[in-house]
């Protein structure tokens, strides 16, 4: 997958607005991602980082340049279409980008696709739709997300760190030697940090045999 393989466009932050009424919303204009139950948000057509705590007054105020990563796990061979980054706030002149990185034995390793840039949704879902789906096998994944606005806050998705302290695993996060813009295709050196978390999910689109 290229580099520059996602594509970013944003949609109505009605998300599951195409999908049977039988399925709930994980999140409706004006509502804050943080209010969503775990099991509506981890389960039917969306993946994100587990286990989960309740991150509602837990919004991490973004450095412009840094990429934030939180691992997340894939069950089996899945298709994703979209993604959704949990914006708190933030300026209606601020970018955001999003990357998914291969694991490197408990901490983020080489690039699989990253996103263009594209504005904010201030203080409401920001949804990334992929302008080709992604397929991914089995296994663990990062989740990367940097902004250009220092003003920028994201629901993070650990209040307090899950595993022991030194781990990558509650979040971490590096300065992008380039300031915000394309990513690295390897991470360079982390730093280990359960304030790096966030609650960014994507979207199924289908199972694969």
């Amino acid at each position: 997958m290229g580099f520059a393989g996602i594509g970013y466009r944003q949609i109505s932050t009605n998300l599951l607005a195409d999908q049977a009424v039988t399925q709930p919303k994980i999140a409706t204009p004006g509502v804050k991602t943080a209010n969503l139950a775990t099991s509506t948000y981890q389960f039917y057509r969306y993946l994100g980082p587990l286990p989960l705590r309740d991150a509602r007054s837990n919004v991490q105020n973004a450095v412009a340049g840094r990429v934030y990563l939180t691992p997340f796990t894939v069950p089996r061979s899945m298709t994703f279409d979209r993604a959704v980054i949990p914006i708190d706030s933030g300026s209606v002149f601020g970018n955001t980008r999003f990357a998914l990185y291969n694991d490197n034995g408990d901490q983020p390793g080489s690039l699989v696709s990253q996103s263009d840039s594209g504005p904010m949704t201030v203080a409401s879902p920001t949804v990334i739709a992929f302008s080709r789906q992604i397929t991914l096998a089995q296994g663990l994944y990062w989740m990367a997300i940097m902004f250009d606005d220092p003003g920028a806050g994201f629901e993070r998705a650990f209040a307090a760190n899950i595993y022991p302290a030194t781990t990558k695993l509650n979040g971490c996060f590096f300065a992008n030697s380039g300031g915000f813009g394309a990513f690295p295709a390897n991470v360079p050196a982390l730093t280990a940090d359960s304030t790096a978390s966030h609650l960014t999910v994507i979207r199924v689109a289908s199972l694969n045999a």
